[in-house]
């Protein structure tokens, strides 16, 4: 299990906070996603067999959003 915590740029609302949250649980393999408004990030964990930090990094950037890599 792999765990990623990550900055992201244009979260503006509650609506963007579900537009994420989709994005990210539409990739196979995630298990557990958090967004946060306040804090303009996203904490999720995902089984590192099923999918890659860029597969999450490119569903993100194809709803709108960048990333900056906090580890």
């Amino acid at each position: 299990m792999e765990e990623r915590q990550v900055k992201i740029n244009g979260l503006h609302s509650k609506e963007d906070v579900d537009k994420v949250e989709q994005a990210l649980k539409d990739v196979w393999g995630v298990r557990r996603t958090e967004v946060s408004l306040e804090r303009q990030e996203a904490k999720f964990s995902y089984n590192e067999n099923s999918a890659s930090y860029e597969d999450f990094v490119q569903a993100l950037k194809e709803n709108g959003y960048t990333v900056s890599e906090y580890h």
